[in-house]
């Protein structure tokens, strides 16, 4: 059983159209093992936004964190 082995993985499924029927039917993965995504599901306008705003903001703050170090370099 999966359970007992103390090993954490990224991903769960189950079958379709079952669902959970136990922890022997479930596939227990890591992201490793995923070759390709073949049908990501739903996404809205909202999430897609949101995840721009997320990796923008991300990007900034990288810059800003770039830019200090560049100017402690040159302060030094």
């Amino acid at each position: 059983m999966q359970a007992e082995k103390k090993v954490t993985w990224d991903y769960v499924a189950c079958p379709y159209s079952q669902g959970h029927l136990s922890d022997d039917t479930n596939d227990l993965f890591n992201r490793s093992h995923i070759k390709n995504v073949m049908y990501k599901g739903l996404e809205t306008v909202y999430y897609r936004q949101i995840k721009f705003s997320s990796l923008l903001l991300l990007s900034s703050i990288l810059c800003f964190i770039i830019l200090y170090i560049s100017f402690q370099m040159v302060v030094l």
